[in-house]
């Protein structure tokens, strides 16, 4: 045997060990996952093919997908609203015709934002394997559909992820009594292209 049917050998047998260390760790993972999903036996919910590992893959593909969108689209949101926060107190005009609730509500979004943003940071860092989607999915789904299951789910859900649906579901209730409701005159914005300019005036 020469030198190189040695190597070669050599070669063969730690790729094995590296394949059988790598599927050790997968075939730990997977199950660390099913244990984490167990309690939706609890619930009557349908998991299908739950020892399936690639749904649980699929999972936590998307799990990833939502760390990477969630992080950009929320730093590009932040940076408009840090914008507008700014031209809303630096800008004289705009400042005089504010009122309490109009600031109260940027930095409501703002807080929320940065809140939503700590979730991103926690999933990359403790829920990379796709357990908490199904979490979120269950709820909501329970949620839609007024089963009080829902409540279950959201206890599952870590702290930081409850503030922020806290802080979201609360700009909904707001939203009637604030300026945000000007959001649904949009589908006129034909008519506000053509409109004369308004001059706004505040009462002293």
């Amino acid at each position: 045997m020469n030198e190189l049917e040695k190597l070669m050998i050599a070669e063969s047998k730690k790729m094995a060990i590296e394949k059988s260390v790598e599927d050790k760790k997968v075939e730990k993972w997977h199950d660390e996952t099913l244990e984490k999903l167990s309690f939706l036996e609890n619930y009557d919910c349908e998991l299908d093919n739950c020892n399936d590992k690639s749904k649980i893959h699929i999972t936590h593909g998307r799990q990833m997908i939502e760390i990477a969108l969630g992080s950009v689209f929320g730093a590009i949101t932040i940076i408009g609203v840090l914008l507008l926060i700014f031209r809303r107190f630096t800008n004289k005009l705009v400042l005089a015709t504010s009122t309490s609730m109009d600031i109260f509500v940027i930095l409501w979004i703002f807080f929320t934002l940065c809140v939503g943003m700590m979730c991103v940071i926690y999933s990359f860092l403790f829920e990379r394997d796709g357990h908490l989607l199904l979490y979120l999915s269950q709820y909501v789904k329970n949620l839609l559909t007024f089963r009080f299951q829902a409540i279950n789910y959201l206890n599952m859900i870590p702290v930081i992820y409850r503030v922020h649906m806290f802080l979201g579901f609360t700009l909904f209730l707001i939203l009637p009594f604030s300026r945000l409701v000007h959001i649904f005159s949009g589908f006129a914005l034909p008519i506000y292209l053509v409109r004369k300019t308004q001059i706004v005036i505040k009462k002293f």
